[in-house]
């Protein structure tokens, strides 16, 4: 029994990977945990360690589907979460419901909540929904593949150190013992979210920076960095 997405003014969050999921969304100030707790969440569940949950939406939203995946093409792709509504092209998407039954478990699918009393779209995950291609990146940042990618791509210039004058200081290396990477962000006005930064000015609350483990730093293509 399939459930018509688009035509019911539902969407659907499919949680491919739980605790991934739930780190990827806490960059966006989603609380997931909070969201499967929710006494008035409509859950469906198929298998252990994934979810489903079901949001009407509000007038006007008019998103297409779109995932969010670790691993390089063709490599080790593995889908961490979907946002499930309609396709590019129009067609509507849709949901296993009871008393389907799983063709990997062969067990039914089961629902949690009042599917009568659906919720409404929560507005940090319309906002997230909306924003996908500028929020994309920073979720990506979490895949380790995804930041070798970076490494490999963008491989950092130096520029070879000039001959100093014998009892002469290099001026860029002094200031660089004196300051770390997160007072030159904040002093110049940026805000930070952990080792993510969002621009000075940003309308959207995007964090357009990420501090990389070996102190270098990676700016999204939407930040002016």
């Amino acid at each position: 029994i399939g459930l018509a997405l688009a035509p019911s003014r539902i969407a659907a969050i499919d949680l491919d990977d739980l605790e991934v999921s739930r780190e990827a969304l806490a960059l966006a100030d989603i609380d997931l945990d909070a969201l499967m707790s929710n006494p008035e969440a409509v859950r469906i569940i198929s298998r252990e360690g994934r979810g489903k949950l079901l949001y009407r939406v509000p007038e006007g939203f008019d998103c297409c589907s779109t995932k969010l995946i670790f691993g390089e093409k063709g490599k080790n792709e593995r889908a961490i979460f979907e946002l499930r509504y309609k396709g590019s092209n129009g067609r509507t998407h849709q949901d296993v419901l009871l008393p389907s039954i799983h063709p990997d478990t062969g067990k039914p699918y089961e629902l949690v909540g009042d599917i009568t009393r659906i919720p409404s779209l929560l507005q940090a995950l319309a906002d997230l929904w909306r924003h996908w291609e500028e929020w994309k990146p920073v979720l990506q940042s979490l895949d380790p593949h995804y930041v070798e990618i970076i490494n490999k791509a963008e491989k950092i210039r130096v520029r070879p150190k000039a001959s100093l004058v014998a009892g002469t200081i290099d001026p860029i290396a002094a200031f660089n013992e004196r300051h770390s990477i997160h007072e030159v962000l904040t002093s110049h006005g940026y805000k930070s979210k952990g080792k993510r930064y969002i621009r000075p000015g940003s309308t959207s609350g995007i964090p357009g920076i990420v501090l990389l483990d070996d102190d270098h730093i990676y700016s999204h293509g939407g930040d002016v960095l």
